[in-house]
């Protein structure tokens, strides 16, 4: 079993619902980490990184989320994208 980490920095996100298509257009793509032990977090990310880095973590490798200085090591769930083009509507993660 392969022992490499990615990293991807995160902002804290408080557009929620159909207002996340502004957030798409702007290169940022909205995710969501859950817990157990918190609340679940609304985050953004920006979509190149991601793109790169799912394309080799995928859901088998663990990630840690740098959201402002804290780090969260997630495992991507569920991956939510366009059928044609690359475009990624929402990531869930869980901690």
């Amino acid at each position: 079993m392969s022992e490499e980490r990615y990293t991807l920095v995160a902002e804290p996100r408080t557009v929620v619902g159909k207002q996340v298509k502004q957030l798409r257009r702007e290169g940022w793509t909205p995710a969501v980490i859950y817990s157990t032990k918190q609340e679940p977090m609304n985050i953004k990310l920006e979509t190149l990184p991601l793109y790169k880095t799912l394309r080799k973590a995928s859901t088998t490798h663990l990630i840690d989320v740098d959201v402002e200085g804290k780090k969260h090591t997630v495992l991507a769930r569920e991956i939510q994208q366009h059928v044609t083009v690359v475009i990624w509507y929402t990531l869930i993660f869980w901690k």
